[in-house]
């Protein structure tokens, strides 16, 4: 035919190509060549239609789920750079383009949700995850059927795991303020706890917080919290369940030698003070309970409550035995009785 030309054949290629299928032929007799050969030949112009219409479901039925998969994905790609010249879309399987992905946003058939979560789990730990995902069944696509988690969201929250780490400056916890925690405890010591809900006027400044995270089930858990204030000094360990929207969580607030910052120079005398502080409950509604017995326990054997034992009784008129005058019995000065009872109290306020 005019314009037409010879291919050439690389004999040894041939060969090749006859030694292989009289291999095939040797393992399986029923072997059929032309019907092998029609099968590549339909299996080649289906991929090839679905690319050049742009539409992979036309070969969906003739290749494997994970290469069909990449190759949605490539043509996905293909559009979206026809529509923006620009741009630079790449398509790639799910697990691939999460690990080069910095912030993976999840956008799939909800009946997929979860496989693709197991899928790119690996993939993901440490990075933002967006979960856009609708939870429509089919037929009725048109209605929402909200899962027992009560969003796709909150799914992919319980099923991803990994670690997380904040490392924070300047900024302020809402909800309790410690320096008013610590004020209080000045004359709540003798009672045992007192709980109060969260406030969202309240805050607590800080200059530095930092705490690492392992993130398992939905849950977050922090041992190593590490709070700096100019008046205090937070550590703490406990649960956030990311899903429930809910934590569990135990500080220990303790006061530094300043007077300057949040609280002021009123709190200078507790200094050395650790007041545990746990947090429990819903986001929305979240309390804390303060534990004044420990903190009580821990200020009355420490030199803070020895400065304040000091400065109370001096207020309240105790004088101390003359050198060499021994005290009456229970710790009492001769000729103090109405002063001894101040002091009874002033023990039973510092809890000793």
């Amino acid at each position: 035919m005019p314009g037409s030309w010879a291919p050439n054949v690389d004999s040894d290629g041939v060969e090749g190509k006859i030694a292989g299928i009289a291999d095939i032929r040797a393992h399986d007799p029923g072997f059929d060549e032309n019907v092998f050969l029609a099968q590549v030949q339909r299996l080649f112009f289906a991929v090839l239609e679905a690319w050049t219409a742009l539409k992979p479901a036309l070969s969906q039925g003739v290749m494997a789920s994970l290469i069909w998969e990449e190759q949605k994905a490539q043509v996905a790609a293909e559009k979206m750079n026809a529509d923006a010249p620009s741009a630079t879309v790449t398509g790639e399987d799910n697990r691939t383009a999460a690990a080069a992905a910095e912030i993976v946003i999840i956008a799939v058939p909800y009946a997929s949700h979860e496989s693709i979560l197991d899928e790119i789990k690996p993939a993901v730990a440490g990075k933002i995850v967006v979960d856009a995902v609708v939870p429509l069944v089919p037929p009725k696509v048109s209605v929402v059927k909200l899962p027992p988690d009560g969003c796709a969201a909150l799914i992919a929250q319980r099923l991803l795991a990994g670690t997380a780490r904040v490392q924070l400056k300047d900024g302020a916890i809402k909800g309790i303020n410690l320096a008013e925690v610590f004020r209080r405890a000045k004359t709540a010591l003798g009672s045992s706890e007192a709980k109060a809900q969260a406030r969202e006027a309240q805050q607590t400044d800080f200059s530095e917080m930092t705490a690492s995270f392992t993130i398992k089930n939905g849950v977050a858990h922090n041992e190593d919290l590490d709070m700096k204030a100019p008046l205090f000094r937070v550590s703490g360990k406990g649960d956030i369940d990311i899903g429930n929207s809910t934590m569990d969580y135990v500080t220990n607030a303790t006061v530094v030698a300043t007077t300057t910052g949040q609280g002021g120079a009123d709190l200078a005398q507790l200094s050395g003070l650790t007041v545990p502080v746990r947090l429990v409950g819903p986001f929305d509604a979240l309390k804390y309970h303060v534990d004044y017995t420990a903190a009580a326990t821990q200020f009355a054997r420490s030199k803070a409550g020895e400065r304040l034992k000091g400065a109370l009784e001096e207020r309240l008129g105790i004088a101390k035995p003359p050198a060499g005058e021994q005290a009456a019995p229970g710790g009492q000065p001769s000729g103090q009785g109405s002063s001894g009872n101040a002091l009874d109290k002033l023990k039973g306020l510092l809890g000793r």
